[in-house]
């Protein structure tokens, strides 16, 4: 037995249409006397007309589908942006509630934001709220129960991206095309973008696509053209005439010749020639008094321990172990 509670509007020649769905599915109807608001007549109508129409019940519980056709009636609206693809559930939620002012003490009012927002994502799935929500967009009990209209957002967002490509075929730039539409830049060179990618010709030879990153180096051709720098890298590092001497190392020879630190690895007849200039760090203490010492007397200046600690930066110990003899200088 299916029971209707119908509610008659005071002083009022026309009831709820819980009459109709009575009269539609048969059952016991109870009347009641009470104040009820025009609102609250108009939700009810709209709920039985829908429920009336509704073939597939089970399209309604795959709320996918159900968030996807209340989305498409967002169309042209100013609840989406221009192009369509954002939504803007605050400004609706606010707008819904002043539209409902009348039921606000509607414990079945959808009041939360965060309700709202489940529906039109199809996480919540709720009869009445979609009624409700139907009602505010407008939409026909007949095309909410089949959840089909000639409404569509995805026809928005295409002719948002056309009339973004024919004013760039114009030669329009992005910056001036972004202007006019009050669009950001980035979301006019994305729609660009993905235009090239879809006019992409892959059986054209010229669009053939080639692999990213650098291009392998020939090594081999390296070493040889190299050689010849590696080498006169080494005698500026060495020390030729007057100049001071340092130690040869691979690291000394890539930062003279401007190299990455590991490229000197991959070029053996270059790594070959530096390792032949390796030495002690005794051998090149060494060699760094020596030249400490013809400096000073080239300088025409007394050779003693000061002097060579002066040029050199050498500890005392440092030097008194290379067992060079001062005075025998």
């Amino acid at each position: 037995m299916v029971i209707f509670v119908v509610k008659i509007y005071k002083n009022a020649t026309f009831s709820a249409a819980s009459i109709t769905a009575s009269e539609e599915f048969g059952g016991e109807i109870r009347q009641e006397v009470q104040y009820v608001s025009v609102m609250e007549l108009k939700l009810a109508k709209y709920v039985t007309d829908t429920f009336k129409e509704v073939s597939v019940i089970g399209d309604y519980m795959t709320g996918r589908i159900t968030s996807k056709f209340l989305y498409d009636n967002l169309e042209g609206t100013k609840y989406v942006s221009a192009r369509g693809e954002q939504r803007h559930m605050s400004l609706l939620q606010s707008d819904f509630n002043d539209y409902y002012s009348e039921l606000r003490e509607n414990s079945f009012l959808l009041k939360d934001y965060e309700q709202l927002q489940k529906i039109f994502t199809g996480y919540r799935f709720n009869f009445y709220e979609i009624c409700q929500i139907g009602i505010f967009l407008r939409i026909p009990p007949k095309e909410l129960a089949t959840l089909k209209n000639n409404k569509s957002i995805e026809r928005q967002i295409k002719a948002y991206d056309n009339r973004v490509i024919e004013m760039s075929e114009e030669g329009i730039s992005g910056n001036e095309i972004a202007r006019r539409i009050g669009a950001s830049s980035r979301t006019v060179r994305i729609i660009l973008d993905r235009q090239k990618n879809k006019s992409y010709n892959k059986t054209d030879p010229s669009n053939t696509r080639k692999k990213c990153g650098p291009k392998p180096k020939d090594w081999k051709k390296f070493d040889d053209e190299y050689l010849l720098k590696v080498e006169d890298a080494i005698r500026i590092i060495y020390g030729v005439g007057d100049a001071r001497p340092h130690k040869v190392t691979v690291f000394a020879v890539s930062k003279i010749l401007g190299l990455p630190d590991k490229a000197i690895y991959r070029m053996p007849k270059c790594l070959a020639k530096i390792k032949s200039y390796e030495e002690s760090q005794e051998d090149y203490w060494r060699r760094e008094v020596l030249w400490a010492i013809r400096t000073t007397k080239a300088a025409k200046r007394e050779v003693n321990w000061r002097r060579i600690r002066e040029l050199t930066n050498l500890r005392r110990s440092q030097f008194e172990a290379l067992n060079i003899s001062i005075d025998s200088l």
